[in-house]
């Protein structure tokens, strides 16, 4: 009989640390499930601006300057915002409105709860509205990593059940945009995020995400509706890559791709998009002022 007891002892004492762990990782997991909501109301001329890989050059408050003077509801930074400090960054911008800018966390963009704090964020993904438009910041840096600690894949996988979750409650809205920083899709030396891709974009095909904006190639696409993967569907998401915010050099195009429906790397600029009722009417500016390229998104 004692030895039976020191069995269930032995037993029960294996046990608790294990029952320990699982909570603690699903306390984890529980806590990336969930991040900000922000809701902007706008009565008129409504609209935002996007733009990534801005540094600190002549082009680069050429672009900032022209930004501000849209006087945006948001300004969307797509990720890699100064290279250098945040306290570079957040000095550089202070000209802008913080309580407009909503930014996605890029490769450069390091410490990363530098910029978090300052915009006053708890995650790297996080969503707002504006009217009738629902957006969605995502984190591309998350799975990357990995190697230095495996425990951050739950960050990754709880951002999966995130976005899930609030693109279900996105269903009423008459537009649905998410912006990042690394390219699901993009013809040039930097490549697409495949794994990313793989992983993001169907649910983007399951809710009907409308528009993807991204940056980190130094040029801009903009690609036809597309569904995963490559499948020019015209209920599909327009992708674009906005990486012209003043970071040199503008990077070349490899090949040419069928889904890619406009595309330049000879001009630093920004997007602009007017929110309307039924439709998103878009257009990038480069830094004269000039449009360069124009499309709307019907609801």
């Amino acid at each position: 009989i004692f030895h039976h007891m020191n069995y269930k002892i032995i037993g029960i004492l294996i046990l608790i640390p294990i029952f320990a762990i699982l909570i603690s990782l699903g306390l984890y997991l529980f806590y990336f499930t969930y991040s900000e909501h922000y809701e902007i109301n706008c009565v008129e001329d409504c609209n935002f601006t996007a733009v990534g890989d801005v540094d600190f050059h002549e082009e680069s408050i050429k672009t900032l300057l022209n930004i501000k003077s849209e006087e945006a509801e948001a300004m969307l930074f797509v990720g890699d915002l100064g290279y250098t400090t945040p306290e570079d960054w957040f000095a550089y911008t202070s000209f802008l409105n913080k309580s407009k800018t909503f930014i996605a966390i890029g490769n450069h963009d390091l410490p990363k709860k530098n910029y978090l704090d300052f915009y006053d964020l708890q995650k790297p993904f996080y969503s707002f509205e504006i009217n009738n438009v629902y957006f969605i910041s995502l984190s591309t840096e998350l799975k990357e990593r990995l190697s230095v600690n495996p425990l951050w894949y739950l960050e990754y996988l709880g951002q999966q059940i995130y976005v899930n979750q609030e693109l279900e409650k996105a269903q009423e809205s008459d537009f649905i945009v998410v912006f990042f920083h690394k390219p699901m899709y993009t013809n040039t030396v930097k490549g697409p995020v495949f794994e990313f891709r793989d992983d993001f974009q169907p649910l983007f095909d399951k809710h009907g995400v409308d528009l993807v904006i991204q940056a980190h190639s130094h040029l801009y696409t903009r690609s036809e509706p597309l569904s995963y993967n490559e499948k020019i569907d015209e209920d599909g998401q327009v992708y674009l890559v906005v990486g012209t915010g003043g970071r040199e050099p503008l990077h070349e195009f490899m090949g040419e791709s069928d889904w890619v429906k406009k595309r330049f790397n000879n001009e630093f600029g920004y997007l602009n998009f007017e929110i309307l009722d039924n439709k998103l009417s878009g257009k990038f500016l480069n830094n004269d002022g000039k449009v360069i390229d124009s499309f709307t998104l019907n609801n």
